[in-house]
């Protein structure tokens, strides 16, 4: 019934926007996320490519802090999260609407909440290395 199945499922389904969805590989709530999985993920990364993509992490209950993040870039349109436990959290080129620059530049709240969606790697930066997830996208929670 394979072909039923799928007959079925496509009429169903058709009228379904799933462009602001991404497949990911790993679902993690923020405070569970162990820095050994981006250690894991960076040392395999020399099989990426050639139709082996970079795995995706999703990102649930991430907390900013205002305190904890920098504007970078020359036109400051890049942010970076830095959480206690040393971990980077960096989303480049931000449009003028990004909802993170826009909080941090004229909301009075001392943090927002997100999820995100993005890929791991260790950044080397002068002989530091440091855990970072460079953000896909993201939501306000």
């Amino acid at each position: 019934n394979i072909l039923q199945t799928l007959k079925l499922i496509n009429t169903k389904l058709k009228d379904i926007d799933y462009s602001g969805y991404y497949e990911v590989d790993f679902i993690v709530n923020a405070d569970d996320l162990p820095i050994a999985l981006i250690k894991d993920i960076d040392s395999i990364k020399h099989y990426f490519g050639n139709g082996i993509g970079e795995p995706r992490i999703a990102i649930q209950n991430l907390t900013l802090y205002k305190d904890q993040i920098f504007l970078m870039g020359k036109d400051c349109d890049t942010w970076k999260f830095t959480s206690d436990e040393g971990m980077a959290f960096v989303k480049f080129k931000c449009k003028e609407d990004d909802k993170v620059l826009n909080w941090f530049n004229n909301d009075e709240s001392d943090s927002i909440t997100i999820e995100l969606v993005g890929t791991a790697n260790i950044n080397n930066y002068k002989g530091i290395l440091t855990p970072q997830i460079i953000i896909t996208d993201y939501n306000e929670v």
